[in-house]
């Protein structure tokens, strides 16, 4: 797991480093009209399922699902319950 967390180190900071220089003012939020889902760990620290909550309060369409079992990694540790909310916000 170290050896893995090291190589991915790197990638990780650049990918952080890139979202810190995104904005979006609220009333660009409010004019997005595409279906919007907000998936977050169910495991998560109380925060996260608040951010997803007030971002979603931004946006139209926003819908919040928490993936149960799951923290901010869920994209490697519940690929599939990813996947399946994925599928269903593209045939919707």
């Amino acid at each position: 797991m170290q050896a893995y967390l090291t190589g991915a180190a790197p990638k990780n900071a650049a990918d952080v480093k890139a979202s810190f220089a995104e904005s979006a003012e609220a009333a660009a939020l409010a004019a997005f009209s595409p279906r919007v889902l907000i998936a977050y760990g169910a495991k998560s620290p109380p925060v996260v399922p608040a951010i997803a909550r007030a971002l979603a309060s931004l946006l139209p369409t926003a819908e919040t699902v928490p993936i149960e079992g799951a923290t901010h990694a869920m994209l490697d540790t519940h690929p599939e319950a990813v996947a399946s909310l994925i599928g269903r916000v593209a045939i919707a």
